[in-house]
C-alpha cells in the first residue's frame, strides 16, 4: 500500500500546530491538505536573540559581523572584551564577504551614575568607534553598515544606533587616503578635547554627520526613541 508523503512527513514532525524544533531553528509545514509536497520553512534567532544570549553580555563589549551570503546570522568576532571596548578578530571575515559590523555598549557596566549612563553618553557612537568605522570601510569594498547596540543592566537589547556610509563616500575612502586621513583628524580633534567638550562636539558632529555621507538613525526596543545621537527614554 503506497504512503501518503504528507502524512508520513506530518508524523515525523509532530508537535503542536505541526512545529517542530531543529537546533533551535523552528520548523513549519506550510500548504493545503491536498498539497504533497509541502514546504518546509526555517526560521533562524533573531539578532537581537543572537546578541542577548552572548555571555556576561550585560557587563562586557561584543563584536558581530554580519556576512555576505548569511541573511540575518551574526557571527561573533570579539576579541579582548572589556567594560568599555573590544576588538574585531579580522581572520574570521574577508575584506569581500563583510556588509555590517556591530557592537554592544553595556550602558551602566563601567558608569556608577545611572542616569548618566542610561541618558546620553554610554548610548552613541564614540570617536574610537567612528574611526574604526572609517578605516574600515576604506579596506572592506562590501562594508556599508556599523551599529551600536546599548545593553540594559538585564542583558538585553535597548536598541540599535546604525550609521550608514553612502556609496559616494565609501568609494572616496577606497580610492583616497587622503579622505579618510581629513575624516579621522576632525574625530581626533574632538577626541583630544576635556570630556565635557569633547562630549558635546562629538554630538554636534553627530548631528551633522550627512554632510560627510553618512546617515544615523535609530532603532528603539524599549520605549525609547533616537535624540540626534543617541537613544533617550520618551
Amino acid at each position: 500500500m503506497p504512503i501518503n508523503r504528507r502524512k508520513f512527513i506530518l508524523k515525523l514532525l509532530k508537535a503542536s500546530a505541526g512545529t517542530a524544533f531543529l537546533g533551535g531553528a523552528s520548523v513549519r509545514l506550510q500548504g493545503g491538505t491536498n498539497n504533497l509536497s509541502p514546504k518546509i520553512k526555517l526560521t533562524r534567532k533573531t539578532a537581537r536573540e543572537q546578541i542577548e544570549e552572548v555571555p556576561a553580555v550585560d557587563k562586557l563589549e561584543v563584536a558581530m559581523v554580519k556576512k555576505i551570503g548569511h541573511p540575518g546570522k551574526l557571527f561573533d568576532v570579539s576579541n579582548k572584551r572589556q567594560k568599555t571596548s573590544v576588538e574585531f578578530l579580522q581572520g574570521p571575515v574577508s575584506s569581500r564577504l563583510l556588509r555590517a559590523e556591530l557592537h554592544t555598549h553595556p550602558i551602566y557596566a563601567a558608569n556608577e551614575d545611572r542616569v548618566y549612563a542610561a541618558s546620553t553618553y554610554t548610548n552613541m557612537f564614540s570617536t574610537v568607534d567612528l574611526k574604526s568605522f572609517i578605516k574600515s570601510l576604506s579596506t572592506h569594498e562590501n562594508l556599508r553598515f556599523s551599529h551600536v547596540v546599548p545593553i540594559d543592566e538585564n542583558g538585553k537589547v535597548v536598541g540599535y544606533i546604525s550609521l550608514m556610509a553612502s556609496k559616494k563616500l565609501r568609494q572616496e575612502l577606497k580610492s583616497n587616503p587622503k579622505k579618510v586621513e581629513e575624516l579621522i583628524k576632525i574625530i581626533e580633534s574632538i577626541e583630544n578635547l576635556p570630556k565635557y567638550k569633547k562630549y558635546i562636539a562629538l554630538l554636534v558632529f553627530l548631528r551633522n554627520i550627512e554632510k560627510y555621507g553618512f546617515k544615523i538613525r535609530g532603532t528603539s526596543m524599549s520605549g525609547r526613541k533616537l535624540n540626534a545621537a543617541y537613544l533617550i527614554k520618551r
